[in-house]
């Protein structure tokens, strides 16, 4: 059986529920809140930046495995990556959750040689 590669937000809406290898940019963010504070949030979640410049969120953000390792962080951050997951168009979630996009179950977190 073939993987199914992501690159861009149309891939993976039509991988959506499906498993895949999304390729893009690791970028370190906070979690989004909506606040009129304006004090700032830790940058302790990820998001892989694709090709066409769609976010998706490594997990959905209620998991606890939504907060990424430090390291991994600090290691990848602005780093060209590729991440095995479930894909979501829109995010599982119990509660309030942003209608963005997520891969679940993510497994692998690797830097591009």
């Amino acid at each position: 059986m073939s993987e199914t590669h992501v690159r861009t937000r149309e891939e993976l809406i039509a991988a959506s529920g499906c498993p895949v290898v999304t390729h893009g940019r690791y970028e370190a963010r906070a979690r989004p809140i909506r606040s009129t504070l304006t004090r700032p949030h830790p940058a302790d979640r990820a998001v892989i930046v694709l090709a066409d410049g769609f976010a998706v969120w490594l997990e959905p953000l209620d998991a606890p495995a939504s907060l990424r390792p430090a390291a991994e962080r600090e290691r990848l951050d602005g780093e060209a990556v590729t991440v095995r997951g479930i894909a979501h168009e829109v995010m599982p979630a119990v509660g309030q959750s942003p209608l963005a996009s997520c891969l679940s179950d993510v497994h692998d977190v690797e830097e591009d040689s």
